[in-house]
């Protein structure tokens, strides 16, 4: 009778789930929330989507497969999904974003920044924003991965899908055009 019971130590010791998660969580929380503010520029609704964010991160977290990538790079991936799909909804209720952009998120501050102001009270910034305004969403998300976010070339390729050569390439072609953006 005992050999067709389960063992009851038949596996490797792991660190228990809720732990893992709460630093996911504080590891995480700050750049995927700027990251959708940058993005939707609205207060609460981007504590709302990093909610959503982070929510749909603890229910999957279970199934993660290593192989693929990066935490991190899911993560990003997650809330990227998550902003375009807040954009396509308030696009279908013809909801209007981002005319109002408050002037800063707040886990941004002044010492944070080395000093420098990092709102969009800063001209340097308010132009930043008018060039971020004519770019497709894709071509804003890659300015994000990189400047904002700080992720490598083969991060951003985990998170889209592609080749780091094709990220590069990406990136030249951008920025290149950001440089005709700013001319204008």
């Amino acid at each position: 009778m005992a050999e067709n019971q389960p063992a009851a130590d038949a596996g490797p010791k792991t660190e228990p789930f809720p732990a893992r998660f709460e630093e996911i969580y504080l590891s995480h929380y700050k750049r995927i929330y700027n990251y959708i503010f940058s993005r939707i520029r609205h207060r609460e609704t981007s504590e709302d989507l990093t909610a959503d964010v982070f929510a749909a991160v603890h229910e999957n977290l279970e199934r993660l497969d290593p192989s693929r990538g990066p935490l991190s790079a899911w993560i990003y991936t997650v809330a990227r999904n998550a902003v375009l799909d807040f954009r396509k909804r308030a696009a279908y209720r013809r909801e209007i974003l981002g005319d109002v952009p408050e002037t800063a998120a707040p886990e941004t501050g002044f010492m944070e920044s080395g000093g420098k102001d990092d709102t969009l009270r800063n001209p340097d910034n308010i132009w930043l924003a008018q060039i971020l305004c004519r770019l497709t969403e894709e071509e804003a998300n890659l300015l994000m991965f990189r400047y904002q976010l700080q992720l490598s070339n083969a991060e951003v390729g985990n998170i889209l899908d592609i080749s780091t050569d094709a990220v590069s390439k990406r990136y030249q072609r951008l920025l290149q055009k950001c440089r005709q953006l700013a001319a204008k």
